[in-house]
């Protein structure tokens, strides 16, 4: 039995994200390999409230702000956030209050704020009293956790129903459900559920897409957490399930999922020599699913910028068993002679801001800004103007992002167009579910929206080189 304080490894995990703006998937990760001798349980514990505090931030301090004589923004850092910690168990977990109040006491004690002691504890009694009120009292963007400015820049993109929507589904409690995807070329259905059903867990098809499904891990109602996935694609709990250590399914978002089966026709038609090129592929789960539907044909040129990011690759190909996987550290926008014209199909999943997944990565509502996703462009035009001389001719180009940002979607699909003749896109209409026709998929592209489709916020385009 570990002796460690689950709830001040959180606290550690909250001031490290927003006081020293640090990521929330890194400040987990972290913590929890400082803390090598927590139990699972605990584990889940420590992620499951540090994103929901994350997440439910702009209601926390809605709810405070509303209960305390002195407003949030005043507040010292470290008592605001035992409050966000404790509050947060108060309204949102199946937490006891009597324990949220009494652990956010002991915490602010242990960390020097004696003297606060009766001050938390009267903010937390009068939460706990309230609660009911309090949570009927927000508004959708408290509710949603989307900050004003974000708001503000969702309905110039598009319009005040869409960004209610987009609000909407980050509060919706089956938005951030795990998705993974069979590996279709190591087991059939009725293996991978028999597997995960002998270790307590089970999946149900998605029935969007072919192939995936979301998968139920055992509940504890402590710590069963909407937003277990991490950065890396592995999930507390996850790792443990025999199927995930054989490689019977790899953890895909299900738009993502899409992004592949957008060229799933030209990867069953593909030779022994035809070779895919996954630009900035970490952690894996395009170049794996690419893989699998090759089977067993052609290579696949997995890169991305560090070793970090391509051990996380590595890591997901070997599980899977698919030997025609090969990684390499490489920058997108550096060129390399050897790739010139090389490949038959080239993946662009380029960096960017993230927003058409709020609900899985909650901090990044609260990075970005105008100016970072101004230079995100930047990045990306970078990327794609080096990474499409390594297309053959009557090769195939994929350029994909998990945002909603017009100016990293549309705008620079248009730029590259007309800087670069030789492509075009083709009609991806026929290649997508139903539900996810819209009305540009007929030209060759897609913004999919959560909150408008069954799924995260993604945008895709397919194109060919004369």
């Amino acid at each position: 039995m570990s002796d460690v304080n689950t709830r001040i490894v959180v606290l550690n995990i909250i001031h490290h994200v927003l006081a020293a703006d640090r990521f929330l998937s890194d400040a987990v990760e972290s913590a929890l390999k400082e803390h090598p001798d927590l139990q699972e349980r605990d584990k889940r514990f420590v992620e499951r409230l540090s994103y929901l505090v994350i997440e439910k931030k702009t209601a926390l301090d809605a709810v405070l702000n509303k209960v305390s004589t002195v407003p949030v923004r005043k507040m010292k850092p470290v008592v605001r956030e035992i409050l966000y910690i404790g509050a947060c168990q108060i309204l949102f977990m199946e937490t006891g209050d009597h324990a949220a109040v009494n652990e956010a006491v002991k915490m602010a004690v242990k960390r020097g704020f004696s003297g606060l002691k009766g001050f938390v504890n009267g903010i937390l009694r009068q939460i706990s009293r309230e609660k009911e009120s309090l949570l009927s009292g927000l508004s959708l963007s408290e509710k949603s956790g989307i900050p004003e400015n974000l708001y503000d820049m969702l309905v110039s993109w598009y319009d005040e129903e869409t960004a209610d929507r987009i609000c909407r589904a980050c509060t919706d409690a089956d938005g951030g459900k795990l998705t993974v995807r069979r590996n279709t070329s190591r087991c059939t259905e009725e293996a991978f559920l028999a597997s995960l059903r002998a270790d307590g867990a089970d999946a149900v098809p998605t029935k969007l897409v072919k192939d995936t499904y979301y998968l139920k891990l055992k509940r504890d109602p402590e710590t069963e957490n909407r937003t277990e996935k991490t950065e890396n694609g592995n999930n507390i709990g996850l790792t443990q399930l025999e199927a995930f250590k054989s490689g019977l399914f790899y953890v895909q978002d299900l738009s993502s999922a899409v992004s592949g089966d957008i060229v799933a026709d030209l990867l069953a038609k593909a030779g022994p020599d035809f070779k895919v090129l996954d630009t900035c592929a970490a952690p894996g789960g395009k170049t794996v699913h690419i893989a699998d539907l090759l089977a067993g044909k052609g290579s696949v040129t997995a890169c991305d910028v560090s070793e970090k990011k391509t051990a996380l690759i590595r890591g997901n190909a070997a599980r899977a068993q698919f030997d025609n996987i090969r990684t390499e550290v490489q920058d997108a926008r550096v060129y390399r002679e050897d790739f010139e014209e090389a490949f038959d199909l080239v993946i662009c999943d380029v960096p960017c801001s993230g927003l058409g997944v709020l609900i899985k990565k909650p901090d990044i509502r609260y990075h970005v800004t105008e100016e970072s996703m101004a230079e995100l462009v930047k990045i990306q035009r970078s990327i794609l103007k080096n990474v499409q001389r390594y297309v053959k001719p009557g090769g195939t180009l994929v350029f994909s992002t998990c945002t909603v940002n017009p100016a990293e979607n549309e705008e620079n699909l248009f730029w590259f167009l007309e800087r670069f003749a030789a492509f075009d896109t083709v009609s991806i209409k026929k290649k997508l579910p139903e539900r996810l026709r819209t009305e540009t998929a007929e030209d060759g592209y897609v913004q999919l929206i959560p909150g408008v489709h069954p799924c995260d916020g993604f945008f895709m385009a397919r194109l060919e080189k004369m």
